[in-house]
Parts: structure tokens; C-alpha cells; sequence
């Protein structure tokens, strides 16, 4: 058997609000993604499983604010990591 790493992102909508606020989070995300899997000397395309977002209730933001900040961290994800994520 093998082991494959992964990593997770604790949303915080509360803090940046929006699909903005989504990007924002998914870019400090894949900048330390990208800085662990360096300096574990491994590829997150073929070692990693998919980044996965850890989103929880917010009573300060609305469905329509989560889809929105979901939406916006998972395209930076996309976009920087060519993988896919999950939530």
C-alpha cells in the first residue's frame, strides 16, 4: 500500500466575504500547498489527493455569499494547481 498526502483549507468567509474573498484565501492556500509539497520532495499531481476546502455555517453570511467565496476558492485552486478540489 501506499500514502497519499493531502491538505485542507478551514474556510473563513467571515473574515473575506465574496468570491474575492474566496480568491484571496485560494491563493494563500496553493502558496503554501505548493511550498510543503517542495519541501516534501513530492508532486502534488501524482502524490496528493485533491486539495479539499473544510467549509462549515456561518450565521454572518448568506448561501448565496458561500457559493460565491466557494466558487472563487475553488477556480484559484483550478487555476494554480490544474486539480479539480473538493469540499
Amino acid at each position: 500500500s501506499s500514502f497519499h498526502p493531502g491538505a485542507y483549507h478551514f474556510a473563513r468567509p467571515d473574515n473575506r466575504t465574496g468570491r474575492s474573498g474566496g480568491e484571496t484565501e485560494g491563493k494563500w492556500f496553493c502558496k503554501v500547498l505548493e511550498q510543503t509539497v517542495a519541501d516534501l520532495g513530492m508532486s502534488l499531481a501524482h502524490d496528493f489527493i485533491e486539495p479539499v476546502l473544510d467549509m462549515e455555517t456561518y450565521n454572518e453570511s448568506s448561501a448565496s455569499e458561500n457559493i460565491a467565496w466557494i466558487e472563487g476558492f475553488l477556480a484559484v485552486v483550478k487555476g494554480e494547481t490544474g486539480r479539480n478540489g473538493m469540499i
